[in-house]
């Protein structure tokens, strides 16, 4: 089945496009992907392995875009800001995983390794406490 994806990526065939879309019926069909039951295929749990202490700042609106552009423009990822949105409220990071955007309640955090990215307000309130909370 990989060979035949592989054509299609390669050839952009309608025909091998259809032939690889009846496959994968057939195969989830007979209750197999790619090799797997679909018992099989369930998500894992991870724990976060390492703890460490990580810079953040939430960004509310338009009056926190001078601190939160200086803090990513001293660090030693600069190039981690794409943009600040003169129009409307957003900050637009380049992130490991592409352009990213933060709207007013999210956090911009700067993580353990260094690297910027973006995590909703719910996310944050649930995953991180204060390091003087921690300390007490």
């Amino acid at each position: 089945m990989r060979d035949l994806i592989a054509q299609v990526l390669v050839s952009r065939d309608v025909a091998l496009a259809e032939e690889l879309a009846e496959e994968i019926a057939d195969a989830v069909e007979a209750g197999m992907a790619v090799g797997r039951t679909m018992e099989q295929k369930r998500p894992n749990r991870y724990r976060i392995t390492q703890p460490g202490i990580v810079e953040a700042m939430q960004f509310t609106g338009f009056d926190d875009y001078v601190a939160i552009c200086a803090w990513i423009g001293a660090s030693d990822a600069p190039h981690a800001l794409s943009e600040c949105g003169l129009n409307r409220p957003e900050v637009i990071l380049n992130t490991p995983r592409g352009r990213e955007r933060a709207y007013p309640g999210d956090w911009i955090v700067r993580g353990v390794t260094g690297v910027f990215f973006i995590v909703c307000g719910a996310d944050f309130d649930a995953t991180y406490e204060r390091e003087e909370e921690v300390a007490k």
